[in-house]
């Protein structure tokens, strides 16, 4: 009994250790300015799960694996996404716990301060609790054992400066049931190294996509409306034709501007109105102006 209960502890530890959480952040511009998501569609296209964040909430957290041959979901510790999120005073999370043990339950600010915690010893089952929220718009919440750790982040969109941040257990649900959701449950998003994801970002009535295969923190950029840069541009005052070249997400001449509306010898000034020279010619014909081996 004892040889066996140790080789099954040395297994569970390669597990853990396995294991890692990565974040994706996403960012979008319009024509080279920034511009706030409408939300992020996030679809694994392996395992045909998905899953969706809504402005301001901007950044997935993943536990990712290695393992090949992994355990089905009931088998495993799982600190699932807040809802909702964003929330305005109250939101709820719920932890499958698939061995007793102790539990600690962290609150902190985007600055890492410590703001509430909570110690429970969960038995195996689905755990609920409430997250009462402060005046901070942005937590991060961690859920610790002797075996686990996991943390997500929270979006609170009205501060309340009066509330002082609670973590408030509510209950458990049975564990039939709770393996059950667990089976059914379309916002736990799983990911393992190797998996084709595909990123939507929605904004307005646009949306671009982007598809990779992340092995460590990422941060994406859509890029809406990109301007065309066509290869000229002509000028309608004189009729030059300017070669453009794109630089960016604008389009510059590539050449010195050369329109000339008018031209006066270089002894004429005036601190009032604009007059136009060429350098080494005295006159005030265009043509011949222009002409002149300065004029370029």
């Amino acid at each position: 009994m004892k040889k066996n209960t140790l080789i099954f502890c040395l297994v569970f530890i390669s597990i853990i250790i396995r294991s890692q959480t990565i974040n994706l952040s996403f960012t979008a511009n319009e024509a080279c300015s920034y511009v706030p998501i409408d939300s992020i569609l996030i679809e694994n296209l392996t395992k045909n799960t998905d899953t969706v964040l809504y402005f301001p909430d901007t950044t997935l957290s993943m536990q990712i694996s290695y393992i090949e041959n992994s355990d089905s979901l009931e088998q495993n510790f799982r600190l699932l996404q807040n809802y909702p999120n964003p929330f305005d005073y109250k939101t709820n999370i719920d932890i499958f716990v698939p061995y007793e043990d102790v539990f600690t339950i962290f609150l902190f600010d985007i600055s890492g301060r410590q703001l509430a915690y909570i110690e429970n010893t969960l038995e195996r089952g689905l755990h609920s609790f409430e997250i009462f929220g402060g005046n901070s718009m942005t937590y991060i919440l961690t859920v610790k054992s002797g075996n686990y750790s996991q943390n997500i982040k929270l979006v609170q969109y009205n501060s309340r400066n009066s509330n002082i941040p609670t973590i408030k257990y509510s209950g458990i649900l049975g564990l039939k049931n709770a393996e059950l959701k667990m089976k059914v449950l379309k916002q736990a998003f799983l990911y393992k190294v190797g998996d084709n994801l595909r990123f939507t970002g929605f904004y307005g009535d646009d949306y671009y996509e982007i598809a990779d295969s992340p092995e460590e923190n990422t941060e994406y950029n859509f890029n809406f409306s990109h301007p065309v840069c066509p290869e000229t541009y002509t000028d309608y005052r004189d009729g030059y034709i300017y070669k453009l070249v794109k630089i960016g997400c604008q389009c510059w001449l590539a050449e010195n501007l050369r329109f000339l509306p008018s031209v006066t010898g270089a002894s004429t000034g005036s601190s009032v109105y604009e007059h136009y020279y060429v350098y080494g010619y005295n006159g005030t014909s265009l043509s011949n102006a222009t002409s002149h081996a300065n004029f370029d």
